[in-house]
């Protein structure tokens, strides 16, 4: 998210003219204070505060798209929309439907559902008859709601199978595939992903996660569809074209045609050739199947990946073992001390570290 939003010369001068921008990176002590004290559910999270640290609002995950995220932050910069002005509204006209739906969307959009059960049940009972638009989507919220908390997932799957609104087809497909995900029934899985395809057979998202479906689960039959769609993801004009190739280069890995893998990662930099995620997921794929005849490249990969992300342990991870399998120990201990540097509370890294400092690939 970083390079996508924050490295962007507009958004970036926006952000600086506004705000004193500070990150926390995941696993540090100070990250977990921080997220214990604004009870922050999940990462990406972009928290705004005042001075004296109350919280303005937030942004939680992110889908890639800058454009709208940019214009969530330009309306918090003008206190439009954020939770502290929608309360304050509600307090003052407890009953206005419009203003109980858009808290309930707020604290879905934080990730903070279980919050969204009263104005969601408020909108119901102040418009059963859904004048103003909101009470079936008020509806489908508090079947979502109840899924997650209790798993309860018949009602939301005979709403489903009618249902024609995209907005709630994606979030509708999305907890029934997590449910089954949770029950590891790869069938329904499965099943759903179809389901979810037929409605939303162009949007990429759901391409990209029906594809790597079949082909992490070696749903062999399948094959041939999810091929097609990644080859159709790689088409895309966007960010998105990159999950295609990642989802080739896993089909290559499983057949061990690893001709087809490389040349399938060396087109994806034809279109993007300074994507530091790109490079990593290539050089580590050099090193995990041991096509030594490109551990030269995966090194210059992984070392041309550092320099655009330094702050990438998984990436210095990538070049120490890298480094370490080409018989440069003292490179690869000090690259793989840097990773343990960007993540002291990863035991793997750490484990990592004393392989290599007892010779040990």
């Amino acid at each position: 998210m970083d390079q996508v939003v924050f490295q962007d010369s507009v958004i970036g001068q926006f952000i600086n003219e506004n705000y004193v921008s500070v990150k926390i990176n995941a696993g540090l002590k100070e990250q977990e204070n921080f997220r214990k004290r604004y009870d922050i559910r999940g990462f990406p999270s972009a928290l705004f505060l005042t001075p004296a640290g109350e919280e303005i609002d937030r942004i939680a995950g992110f889908d890639g798209d800058k454009a709208p995220y940019f214009e969530r932050i330009k309306e918090y910069t003008a206190n439009k929309n954020t939770l502290k002005s929608l309360l304050s509204q509600i307090t003052e006209n407890p009953d206005n439907v419009d203003l109980n739906f858009q808290l309930a969307m707020k604290h879905v959009d934080r990730w903070e559902g279980e919050k969204s059960v009263p104005y969601f049940q408020k909108v119901i009972e102040l418009d059963p008859e859904n004048e103003s638009g909101h009470t079936v989507k008020s509806k489908f919220g508090l079947m979502v709601m109840d899924v997650r908390a209790n798993g309860n997932i018949e009602p939301l799957e005979k709403f489903m199978v009618k249902n024609t609104d995209p907005e709630m087809n994606d979030i509708g497909y999305d907890t029934i595939v997590r449910h089954y995900r949770i029950k590891n029934d790869k069938e329904k899985m499965l099943a759903y992903y179809e389901s979810a395809m037929q409605k939303m057979p162009d949007q990429p998202k759901w391409m990209v996660r029906y594809g790597w479906f079949v082909i992490d689960n070696k749903f062999e039959q399948k094959y041939p569809e999810s091929l097609e769609l990644a080859q159709k993801i790689t088409q895309l004009d966007s960010r998105d074209a990159i999950q295609g190739y990642y989802m080739l280069g896993d089909y290559y890995e499983h057949i061990e045609n690893f001709d087809g893998y490389t040349k399938n990662f060396e087109l994806a930099f034809t279109k993007f050739p300074d994507d530091a995620s790109l490079m990593n997921r290539y050089a580590w794929g050099i090193y995990v199947n041991k096509l030594k005849d490109n551990f030269s490249h995966g090194v210059e990969l992984a070392e041309k990946a550092v320099k655009l992300d330094p702050e990438a342990a998984n990436i210095w991870d990538t070049l120490a073992w890298l480094y370490f399998e080409s018989g440069e120990k003292e490179k690869a201990l000090n690259a793989m001390r840097k990773a343990v540097e960007l993540r002291p509370d990863s035991e793997g890294y750490k484990q990592n570290l004393e392989k290599m400092e007892k010779g040990i690939s």
